[in-house]
């Protein structure tokens, strides 16, 4: 099947509204709005190319700004990929040179705008946050710092501590769960002894430290700006669980942060959260579940076919990985980012990438298509910045 390079720009007036063209009659996809552009000619740059295809198409002479995205799409008979700059500065009037009809759009209303399938990411590659932060399992290694004093392990309101504590001693006192990260369906992690969790300082026991020590790891992620978490906390009993995410839920909502709970819809819908879906409860489901209204729903995917299925069940945005190697997982090489593209070209939802990824890949999760990178370890406790 033939790829076919085209680049696109965002084009923002000084009002930050994005200007945006309707497809001509006679053309593929007629009808359907996109972000102005064109076909790549053998040996143009992707600078040179979106210079030419603006002039042609608007009659301006623009001057190219940062990439955004890099989308592959496949079509019935080719696979695009499409090269997304910002552009905030040009010289002349644009206007529709070919006949296409044009629109200043506010960029909270890009979404209502029928658009290809390709042009559909980069709305929300402008609109949705590019990191996905995941929780790690309450133990005493999840601290931002060690806990010196009894003042530092208070709770912030409205979170009862007492209550957080009394859960935390009667889940903590053996030894705390495994930490090892994502396994293949995101949702388990692997058996293996777990070392000793170190002492608790004298003016606190190990339970209140580590129940503390998550919040405060928790808060330090959020003020890193993380707006979008999913609440991931396994091997920890019921009381505990069910009293941090609802402290969880609280932080979140102060901290105007979208929150998803690992597949546990009933929660999701007591919180008024969003879920994130299991492999496995992906392909149990034949429609979405209900949430509360304006509630995400998220899952995590591995194959075209899990990422299809999450499109047909209205997800509103997938994970996909691993892409690199972990080490949670020796010897695991992961899936690559040629691979990652091949199977992100299968639909137009946002696909955060995961496995062994910070924020320091978001550039190359970006120009695979990714709407970012999502992941445990790089993101939590201050470090995803």
């Amino acid at each position: 099947m033939k790829v076919v390079d085209v680049v696109a720009a965002v084009i923002t007036d000084a009002r930050g509204r994005i200007l945006l063209a309707r497809r001509t009659e006679g053309r593929d996809l007629a009808g359907l709005w996109e972000f102005p552009g064109g076909k790549r000619e053998p040996g143009e740059t992707p600078e040179a190319a979106l210079v030419r295809e603006l002039h042609e198409e608007l009659g301006i002479v623009a001057q190219v700004g940062a990439h955004l995205i890099t989308v592959p799409q496949r079509y019935p008979d080719k696979r695009l990929r499409l090269d997304v700059r910002h552009v905030s500065r040009w010289t002349g009037l644009p206007r529709g040179r070919e006949g296409q009809a044009l629109a200043w759009v506010p960029p909270h209303k890009l979404a209502s705008y029928a658009m290809p399938p390709a042009d559909i990411p980069v709305v929300a590659a402008l609109l949705q946050p590019d990191r996905y932060a995941i929780t790690p399992t309450p133990t005493p290694a999840a601290a931002v710092a060690p806990v010196a004093t009894p003042a530092t392990l208070a709770v912030p309101a409205p979170d009862n501590p007492a209550t957080l504590v009394a859960s935390a001693r009667a889940t903590l006192a053996a030894p705390p769960p495994c930490r090892s990260g994502y396994s293949r369906d995101h949702t388990r992690n692997h058996t293996r002894e777990d070392k000793p969790a170190p002492a608790a300082p004298p003016s606190a026991t190990a339970p209140e430290a580590t129940a503390a020590s998550w919040l405060t790891g928790l808060d330090a992620t959020l003020a890193t700006g993380i707006t979008r978490l999913q609440f991931r906390v396994p091997g920890i009993a019921p009381t505990l669980y069910h009293e941090l995410a609802t402290a969880t839920a609280e932080r979140c909502r102060r901290a105007g942060a979208a929150l998803l709970l690992n597949a546990d819809i009933p929660l999701a819908r007591e919180l008024g959260t969003g879920v994130h879906l299991r492999a496995s409860q992906l392909a149990a489901l034949n429609g979405r579940p209900p949430l509360t209204e304006g509630a995400l729903l998220a899952a995590s995917c591995h194959t075209a076919a899990d990422l299809e299925h999450a499109a047909r069940l209205g997800c509103d945005f997938v994970v996909l990985g691993a892409v690199k190697p972990t080490a949670t997982h020796p010897g695991e090489p992961g899936i690559g980012w040629e691979a990652f593209a091949a199977l992100r070209e299968s639909v137009s939802l946002p696909v955060y990438a995961i496995g062994g990824l910070g924020p320091e890949d978001m550039d190359d999760a970006r120009r695979q298509g990714a709407q970012g990178v999502a992941g445990i370890r790089a993101l939590w406790g201050g470090r995803g910045t």
